[in-house]
């Protein structure tokens, strides 16, 4: 869980693109597919959702000014780091 925890902002951020990727891969031409194709954009919302809620739920109002710190160091010789922060 703690894993979870530390990247919880990239997960509410990124969910709906990789969900969206993967959406790709679904068959279009059988009648299971367009089936699948009704319900898939909904449980992606829905698992976004959830996410945020628990984003949500751990802010604190009069906490640090900046919470849920997320910090990578993604190209180090150009000084290039994704941050995140709410």
């Amino acid at each position: 869980m703690a894993l979870f925890d530390m990247n919880l902002l990239s997960v509410v951020l990124f969910c709906p693109v990789v969900w969206a990727s993967l959406g790709l891969l679904i068959p279009q031409g059988s009648e299971s597919g367009r089936a699948a194709l009704r319900w898939y954009p909904l449980a992606g919302s829905f698992l976004t959702f959830l996410a945020s809620l628990v984003v949500y739920a751990r802010f604190e109002a009069s906490g640090p000014e900046f919470q849920m710190v997320e910090v990578l160091e993604w190209i180090p010789g150009l000084g290039i780091s994704y941050r995140l922060g709410i």
